[in-house]
C-alpha cells in the first residue's frame, strides 16, 4: 500500500470509498479520474440515499473527493453524478491515507464511512 507521509484519516461525512486501483493511471485527467470513480457499482438503496460524498481511492490514498448529486441505474449497477467537493471537505482528505478503512485481502471495491 502506498503511504509515504500521508496521515491516516477518519472521514466524518457519510461517504463511500471507491477503490479504483484497476482503473487508475498516472497522469490521468480530472475527467478520467471522475469517470473511473463514478461508475458502475453494486450499491443498495439505503447506502445510495445516505452517501453524500464519493472518495476515489488508489493504493490506500485519497485521490479525489466528489459530492454526489444523484444516482443513475445502469442495468443492475449504479453510477453517481456529482462534482468535486467544496474545498472545506476536499482539503481535509485529499492525498491522505485510508489505512483505517482498508482490510488486506478484501476484494470489494466499496467501503462506507457510516
Amino acid at each position: 500500500m502506498q503511504q509515504y507521509d500521508a496521515n491516516a484519516i477518519t472521514i466524518a461525512e457519510p461517504a463511500i470509498i471507491i477503490n479504483i486501483n484497476r482503473h487508475y493511471t498516472r497522469f490521468m485527467s480530472d475527467i478520467e479520474l471522475y469517470e473511473a470513480t463514478r461508475s458502475s457499482w453494486v450499491i443498495g438503496a439505503e447506502r445510495r440515499k445516505t452517501s453524500k460524498y464519493a472518495v476515489a481511492s488508489y493504493r490506500g490514498l485519497v485521490r479525489e473527493v466528489y459530492e454526489i448529486e444523484n444516482w443513475n441505474k445502469i442495468e443492475n449497477r449504479w453510477e453517481f453524478t456529482g462534482r468535486i467537493a467544496k474545498s472545506q471537505i476536499r482539503d481535509k482528505y485529499i492525498n491522505q491515507s485510508l489505512v483505517n478503512y482498508i482490510q488486506k485481502g478484501n476484494r470489494n471495491p466499496i467501503r462506507y464511512t457510516f
